[in-house]
């Protein structure tokens, strides 16, 4: 299958994925089409979008280098407006027609008044600039003043974001203080060095949950359902997600005092894992003897949850075992903090969250699957075992008095059960869906 796989067809950001210490994402609008196509084609040309194969390239060059290597990495994605612009509208994922207004905000539990303004505007595309602070910020100026210029116009401001300082044993961490992007889906034909080399099975997946039109992308290539030239591209959300560092931890303070736990036993329990990324599943009481296994394990029962709560965030978007085959639900995610680190006292109101980011050969088997049928089910994986207890969120108009508040069920440390009520730590700030396009595509315009 490794043959098939055309590294240089590709976006960079959907494998290996784009190295990133600061990320800037710029809105735009496609003012004039015919200009447009030109201009994204000369970019091509000069390899200015970056596909796997360079990105492949650059983390050889990076992790070769004793020192920090200055460095940028550029992809495109599209609305289903910016799509129409294109005068290519075939493609037949259904949230990716009607867009993320209609379907988080219309539809389900987002709330219009805390989506930025710049969300509510015209978007056609997206630019996802990557790598070190300085050298993105050149390359998005040389990109919307020189190779885009005119054909384009800028929506609001570039969302900017950039990975928080390393705490202890915690590598990636997020507002939260927990290691973040440790659960990946590991791609045949193209991770297969990696799966030789590490044993990993248990996120073995096919490249077609991720790439469109790849084997194992809809009834394992019995029938493609989108059009031939989508072939390698991948649908991507984008979703800036404001988290309320101060009310999590105190909540858990608190909480953890009432159940027994310590702080860190209780967050860990939300969670799933501990802060350095130890599965709660397999070190429920302290994670000090980590052998460093993120992600090669499964639930002991899929029907207890003895160590780790039905609820917990892990265990919400991606339940491993017990419910079917999970793996065409999965997501290669992206996402990079924004905001400052909290300090307690000192900077409390300040905005600070996650631009999450994913990639996935539909949204509808993807992120909003994930989204509806797991993390704001009450009753999955098993009767009123409760709302994610981290993006969980509270439900719009709720009238009855149980419905006002998020519950979830969790064991103590004596085995009793216990039913908590909390509202949502997140707010969602807007989004959109896109399409990452192939470059082949983009050549054909």
């Amino acid at each position: 299958m490794a043959s098939d796989m055309d590294k240089s067809d590709m976006q960079g950001d959907i494998w290996p994925g784009l190295l990133k210490k600061y990320e800037e994402f710029v809105l735009f609008e496609i003012k004039d089409a015919a200009d447009f196509k030109d201009r994204l084609k000369e970019m091509v040309s000069k390899k200015q979008i970056t596909t796997a194969q360079d990105a492949l390239s650059t983390r050889q060059r990076v992790c070769g280098s004793g020192n920090e290597v200055e460095m940028s990495g550029v992809n495109i994605a599209f609305t289903s407006k910016g799509m129409v612009k294109l005068d290519r509208d075939e493609l037949r994922d259904d949230p990716f027609i009607k867009g993320m207004y209609t379907d988080m905000v219309s539809e389900g539990r987002d709330t219009d008044e805390e989506w930025d303004n710049s969300w509510r505007q015209d978007v056609h595309g997206v630019l996802l600039i990557c790598g070190t602070e300085k050298k993105v910020q050149s390359t998005r100026e040389r990109i919307i003043r020189t190779s885009l210029g005119s054909s384009i116009a800028v929506v609001g401001k570039p969302m900017a974001g950039a990975t928080l300082p390393k705490k202890k044993d915690i590598h990636d961490p997020e507002h939260f203080g927990f290691r973040d992007g440790v659960s990946q889906p590991i791609l045949k034909g193209l991770d297969d060095d990696k799966i030789k080399e590490e044993g990993v099975q248990k996120t073995f997946t096919a490249p077609g949950t991720i790439l469109i039109n790849n084997p194992g992308f809809y009834d394992d290539n019995k029938k493609w359902w989108e059009p031939d030239w989508a072939k390698n591209g991948s649908y991507f959300v984008l979703r800036k997600m404001g988290q309320d560092v101060p009310k999590f931890h105190k909540y858990c303070e608190n909480k953890a005092r009432q159940l027994g736990f310590t702080q860190d036993e209780f967050e860990a329990r939300l969670v799933g894992r501990w802060k350095n990324g130890a599965p709660v599943e397999k070190y429920p009481f302290e994670s000090s003897t980590f052998d460093g296994n993120l992600n090669d394990w499964d639930y002991e029962d899929p029907n207890k949850q003895t160590n780790c709560p039905f609820a917990a965030h892990i265990r919400k978007t991606n339940p491993r075992i017990g419910v079917g085959n999970t793996t065409n639900n999965l997501m290669m995610r992206r996402g990079i903090p924004y905001g400052p680190v909290w300090e307690p006292g000192k900077n409390d109101e300040v905005e600070r969250g996650l631009l999450f980011t994913c990639y996935q050969s539909a949204i509808k088997n993807g992120f909003q699957f994930v989204m509806n049928r797991w993390v704001y089910n009450h009753g999955f994986p098993h009767d009123r075992n409760g709302q994610d207890a981290i993006i969980g969120q509270d439900i719009k108009g709720a009238v009855e008095e149980e419905d006002k508040k998020l519950r979830l069920r969790l064991l103590d440390k004596k085995g009793l059960e216990h039913e908590i009520s909390f509202t949502t730590f997140i707010s969602v700030k807007g989004g959109e869906y896109f399409f990452t396009p192939p470059l082949q595509f983009i050549r054909g315009l």
